[in-house]
């Protein structure tokens, strides 16, 4: 109890750290839900990993950042996934055509189960930031975008 009527403000209890991350799980099951995302009608290429040799259109699942008490969702622990969205070579309007198709095919699959089948709390689309990607001897068009994951 206060004294002098000062009044005691209750403090809120932090949210609970999970005891592991459980990165590889989150890892596989996030690249599982972007495997119901398409490209041109086919199912879209996730490569979950990093990888010397790989072949557009494809989702490179990359590093993940993480934040072990975020402030802006209640103190949880949140992972930032990378994820590159890459398509063929082509000219300049279809390759931008083609950006907008597997961007929206991308959040669509996110959209499709927020949770990853109860694995996180909740996923979101952050942000997507058109780029080059050097692959042989040409640049192709991408998206990075950042998804985070609240555990």
């Amino acid at each position: 109890m206060a004294g002098n009527g000062a009044r005691m403000t209750a403090v809120p209890t932090p949210a609970a750290c999970p005891q592991t991350l459980g990165l590889g799980a989150v890892r596989d099951g996030f690249a599982k839900l972007l495997e119901g995302a398409t490209f041109k009608g086919n199912a879209l290429r996730v490569v979950p990993w990093f990888q010397e040799v790989w072949q557009p259109p494809c989702a490179f699942v990359g590093a993940t950042d993480v934040l072990f008490k975020d402030d802006a969702y209640g103190g949880l622990t949140t992972v930032t996934v990378q994820v590159r969205l890459v398509v063929p070579a082509q000219a300049l309007r279809p390759a931008q055509q083609s950006l907008e198709e597997i961007l929206d095919s991308y959040y669509g699959a996110i959209q499709s189960d927020t949770s990853i089948g109860g694995l996180v709390k909740r996923v979101i689309a952050v942000e997507a930031r058109p780029v080059l990607v050097a692959h042989g001897n040409a640049d192709l068009p991408a998206y990075d975008c950042e998804t985070r994951l609240v555990l």
